[in-house]
């Protein structure tokens, strides 16, 4: 918007004068057009012009000095006010900077009414937006051409939201407790092995801190016994009477214990998944969700250094992307995330030890090297919620480098990737 001329009619109150200052924030160039019919010597000798100064001119003009300027102007001087209005003016206007006049172009944006697309005046009154809100959806549109917008209440992404977080004491797991209560979540429960408590009253404190009390409790549960998590599952959903989001992050890498390792970051990810979908799924006249499967960059290439790990991420990656096209029915996204190298406690072990013993040192040193930085788990946290929020089912996105997430690619189809042999 820097240095861009703005007119603004209407532009002294409600809706017109929070467009006015978001456009002045942003460095824009603002014309403001009065709706009151008024001759030029009265506005400068009476009355109205101590009460615009009194209102608006003072204020702006203190602080945005010569980028504002006032003019009267009666809209309805010849035309019939609303969508005669904004006919005749935005035509007039295009006719003086349309590129076929050899005007420079510009943008156009009427301020319409939801009532232009529904007839329910009660459910309009009752979901009334901000002025703010408003502005910000008139200056930041990024559509293309004759797009349309409507505005939503201003309410957290998750509002009424109940949320289940496996290896919630965690780094990562934690970040996306603490990310979705500030986003709006109604509940988290935080699913964790922790046979002291230490981590889990730590973690608990935290929040209560936060948020206040009866927003995320600790519930011991071994995911890898899918009746364990089956029935902290619905031991949540008697309490709170449905679960909308499930974030499968419990995790180890200890390349010996290899079993151990695949039951926890696969077959626990999968069965913990199926359950979600068997409880969410519209199938079983559930009101659907988000499930988001916490995978790896080791996912999505191969390491010597950890290959048990990586086949574990992968087969999580598989998973998550098979069951994209489940989603028109279920009601349930299925999405994944890939951290890159994250401070968790998995960077303080001796990776030395979690290794097969036939790897050479190396090959260590090579498997870190995928991420520039080391990110914080809040990273990752930020970018859960933004993928709940945004992400179609199926979606692979990356988290790396505290920079903000971005989407994967499907691979090419495997024949398309063949080479003579």
């Amino acid at each position: 918007m820097k240095d861009k001329v703005v007119i603004t009619t209407g532009g002294t109150s409600g809706i017109g004068l929070s467009i006015v200052k978001y456009m002045l924030k942003n460095e824009a160039k603002v014309l403001l057009q009065f709706r009151k019919k008024i001759k030029l010597s009265t506005l400068l000798y009476s009355n109205w012009k101590m009460k615009i100064r009194e209102l608006f001119f003072d204020e702006l003009q203190m602080q945005y000095r010569d980028r504002i300027g006032f003019y009267t102007c009666d809209v309805t001087n010849t035309i019939m006010i609303s969508s005669t209005t904004f006919v005749m003016a935005s035509y007039m206007l295009i006719d003086r900077i349309g590129k076929h006049k050899g005007g420079n172009g510009g943008v156009i944006v009427n301020v319409a009414s939801i009532l232009g697309l529904v007839n329910d005046l009660f459910t309009v009154l009752h979901n009334t937006e901000s002025l703010d809100s408003v502005a910000t959806a008139v200056i930041e549109r990024e559509d293309g051409d004759e797009s349309v917008w409507v505005v939503k209440r201003d309410e957290p992404a998750f509002l009424d939201k109940v949320a289940i977080v496996t290896g919630g004491t965690g780094g990562i797991g934690f970040a996306t407790v603490q990310a979705l209560l500030r986003h709006g979540a109604k509940y988290v429960a935080i699913f964790d092995l922790d046979s002291m408590h230490t981590r889990a009253a730590s973690c608990i404190h935290k929040v209560e801190e936060e948020f206040g009390k009866d927003k995320a409790d600790f519930y011991t549960c071994d995911v890898t016994i899918q009746s364990e998590f089956a029935a902290r599952y619905d031991e949540i959903v008697g309490m709170q009477r449905t679960v909308d989001i499930l974030v499968n992050y419990a995790s180890i890498a200890s390349e010996p214990r290899a079993h151990h390792m695949i039951d926890i970051n696969l077959t626990a990810v999968v069965t913990c998944t199926l359950i979600g979908i068997d409880r969410m799924g519209r199938h079983h006249n559930g009101r659907g969700g988000a499930i988001v499967n916490v995978c790896s960059v080791f996912g999505l290439t191969t390491s010597p250094a950890f290959p048990i790990y990586t086949a574990t991420k992968y087969g999580v990656y598989g998973f998550t992307k098979s069951l994209k096209d489940h989603y028109e029915h279920l009601g349930v996204r299925v999405m994944a995330v890939c951290p890159g190298l994250t401070e968790t406690s998995l960077l303080h072990q001796n990776l030395k030890e979690e290794t097969l013993n036939f790897i050479p040192e190396k090959y260590l040193n090579e498997a870190f090297q995928c991420s520039k930085y080391i990110q914080s788990p809040a990273n990752v946290g930020a970018a859960i919620v933004k993928m709940i929020e945004e992400a179609e089912a199926g979606a692979i996105w990356v988290s790396e480098d505290n920079e903000p997430p971005y989407a994967v690619q499907d691979p090419e189809f495997y024949k398309d990737r063949g080479v003579p042999v």
